[in-house]
């Protein structure tokens, strides 16, 4: 089990839990996977603090093994932006755009669901739960 975090101190939480083989610290916006292909990665609640995702999610379909599974969420943004930094100074991003998004990466949407991803001062937060797959075999 490998993770990563731009934070000291989630980096030093996760480790301190025992439960990591591999923990680095990176930005999300440099990712990439040097290791044996990935069977699964997990993005939960990450995708708040990147707008434009085609570049990791790149990185990632390039990690993920032939039958890898990807999954993460994303706030909902509505309307017609792709992506948006919303008053929370979090990002939010549209269904259309994380299906283009998907698919150019060379993804395949197993499932996309609208949910509440978390709760935020007691309010839902309205999102898409997504798992992926590789379209292709190398």
């Amino acid at each position: 089990l490998e993770g990563c975090d731009i934070s000291a101190g989630m980096l030093r939480k996760a480790r301190a839990k025992g439960l990591y083989d591999r923990l680095s610290k990176m930005d999300l916006q440099h990712f990439s996977h040097a290791g044996a292909q990935a069977d699964l990665v997990v993005a939960a609640d990450v995708f708040i603090y990147v707008g434009a995702l085609e570049r990791i999610v790149g990185a990632v379909a390039e990690a993920l093994a032939d039958d890898g599974i990807f999954a993460f969420s994303v706030e909902t943004l509505a309307g017609s932006d792709d992506f948006a930094l919303l008053p929370s100074r979090r990002y939010a991003h549209s269904e259309a755009y994380m299906r283009r998004v998907l698919i150019a990466c060379g993804l395949a949407i197993l499932s996309l669901e609208n949910t509440t991803i978390r709760h935020d001062r007691g309010e839902a937060v309205a999102g898409l739960a997504v798992t992926a797959g590789r379209t292709t075999a190398r």
